[in-house]
């Protein structure tokens, strides 16, 4: 009996550090945060939030860091105006 690990078990210190972060196109950020892609289109043209690139096929891909200014959105709205929110996450920037 051999108490090593199995043969396709990952070691962790053999995954690259150079993992590149997750990309998510609208669909999927609007699945997780509940907000309509209507919303989510008009955060990125209001310059609320950012799309990292766009795919050959044309669509939006966000980072993850869209959930963190999405989750600040969604407090804020519940007592600020769109302007006062887009003042606070400019000095958050």
């Amino acid at each position: 009996m051999s108490t090593g690990s199995p043969p396709h078990a990952v070691k962790l210190s053999a995954v690259s550090e150079d993992v590149p972060p997750k990309r998510y196109r609208i669909g999927e950020l609007a699945q997780y945060t509940g907000l309509s892609r209507q919303t989510l289109h008009n955060y990125t043209r209001w310059g609320l939030i950012s799309e990292l690139a766009w795919t050959a096929g044309g669509h939006r891909v966000y980072g993850e860091e869209s959930f963190a200014r999405l989750r600040r959105i969604i407090e804020l709205k519940r007592t600020c105006s769109m302007d006062e929110i887009r003042d606070q996450l400019q000095e958050i920037v």
